[in-house]
């Protein structure tokens, strides 16, 4: 695991091979929760861990 630290308003790129590159930006950081905007293409599917846990049709699209 890779654990980086980033302010408000810092990016973070993600790139699997020749794919399409995802955008994490930290839009807000309060006392002990982290806002996350994803930027990518429609075509990339975000997945939240506890909910697919539950139900397995948890699936959001990204929305360019």
């Amino acid at each position: 695991m890779l654990v980086l630290s980033r302010k408000r308003d810092e990016k973070i790129l993600l790139q699997v091979g020749d794919k399409e590159t995802v955008e994490l930006t930290v839009v807000r950081i309060d006392a002990n929760k982290v806002r996350l905007g994803i930027q990518a293409s429609e075509d990339v599917t975000i997945l939240r861990k506890e909910l697919l846990n539950e139900n397995q049709s948890a699936v959001t699209k990204v929305v360019a």
